[in-house]
């Protein structure tokens, strides 16, 4: 089985049937559209909108897995030292 369908799988077993769908698609989008013609001359960029607490770090975990499975081989994940919002999306993601 792939990363992203492992993720997504994982994620509809824990009943979050829509999110995992969402996930699955903007995955699927971002890598049919980028990472299948990235290369490492271009310097392209991508940022990722969103509300507070909507769901981006299980999008940016989506897009990450998609990338596995298309041959990526390491990631650098830059994030903020604000650690309520990490709080708050570990305490989201027990539920």
């Amino acid at each position: 089985m792939s990363y992203l369908g492992n993720y997504i799988d994982r994620m509809r077993l824990a009943g979050k049937k829509d999110f995992a769908d969402s996930i699955e698609e903007t995955a699927k989008q971002i890598g049919d559209e980028e990472l299948s013609k990235f290369d490492y001359a271009s310097h392209r960029m991508g940022l990722l909108f969103g509300n507070i607490q909507s769901g981006k770090t299980g999008h940016v975990f989506g897009v990450i897995c998609e990338a596995v499975d298309l041959g990526f081989p390491f990631f650098l994940f830059l994030t903020t030292d604000n650690t309520t919002l990490q709080e708050q999306t570990y305490e989201r993601a027990k539920k």
